[in-house]
């Protein structure tokens, strides 16, 4: 997903295509009103925060220790959500790690592997205009691009979608799609994205920018009196040792101790 939104390669260059170690991301504000301006019924001008910085945890199971460092950073939290296999173990385990956190909590409702996984298929150069008669088009609203496909593509998405849902509730948490959610007290939301083709990366970082500047006011306001966190500690041949921190307020110089 990162590198749908960064347009790199970082994946490419990890064993397996498996995110191995925590990373941030920068996202200015021009950058989220060009993704979000096709998104029905949200105004690019709306925008008033600077921008996200994304906190990335490798999601494979291998990696709880990293999930649990990386979910103490954060103030809002995005959890990816495979539609072909739903809840995995380590889906569950994040889940909880949030919940006892108590982060305000967003679905990436992941839609590319409903088509045949697309990640792999694209691979061998097959065209995505086989799969399903699903056509990928990240410059439209997600939604209103879902109701354009055939009908079994959209019963298909139904009926995992609801499974899913069915899921969830087992872990005793209420969700729904972003765009049905009128009480955001009782569900948690859901976006479909394709974090390979980019189709829902838009709806998700509208999404984003409404709850934070709606609920995340205070949190988002500057001060002068510094608090970072760090990240990781690690050694650099040719630069030596170095720290990665998060900063959320404040500022950090040159020549500070």
């Amino acid at each position: 997903m990162l590198d749908t939104i960064r347009r790199t390669n970082v994946q490419d260059g990890e064993a397996g295509g498996i995110t191995q170690q925590i990373g941030a991301t920068q996202v200015p504000a021009d950058a989220i009103k060009e993704r979000c301006k096709q998104v029905r019924d949200f105004s690019p001008d709306s925008v008033k925060i600077p921008g996200f910085l994304i906190i990335d945890t490798p999601g494979h199971e291998s990696f709880s220790n990293l999930r649990s460092r990386g979910s103490s950073l954060c103030d809002f939290a995005i959890l990816v959500v495979d539609i072909m296999h739903g809840l995995e173990p380590q889906t569950i385990e994040s889940l909880k790690l949030l919940l006892k956190r108590k982060h305000h909590l967003f679905l990436s409702h992941s839609m590319h592997k409903l088509f045949n996984l697309i990640q792999i298929i694209h691979l061998f150069n097959t065209k995505i205009d086989r799969l399903y008669g699903y056509e990928s088009n990240p410059r439209k609203d997600v939604y209103q691009h879902l109701k354009s496909q055939p009908q079994n593509t959209q019963l298909e998405f139904k009926e995992r979608y609801e499974k899913i849902v069915g899921e969830f509730a087992e872990q005793a948490v209420n969700v729904c799609l972003s765009n049905q959610n009128k009480d955001v007290d009782e569900y948690v939301s859901m976006v479909p994205t394709s974090a390979f083709l980019g189709d829902g990366i838009g709806n998700l970082m509208a999404y984003i920018v409404a709850t934070t500047q709606k609920y995340h006011a205070k949190k988002l306001s500057f001060c002068d009196e510094l608090d970072a966190t760090v990240m990781e500690v690690k050694a650099i041949p040719g630069l030596g040792t170095t720290i990665d921190v998060i900063l959320v307020n404040g500022r950090l110089r040159v020549g500070d101790i």
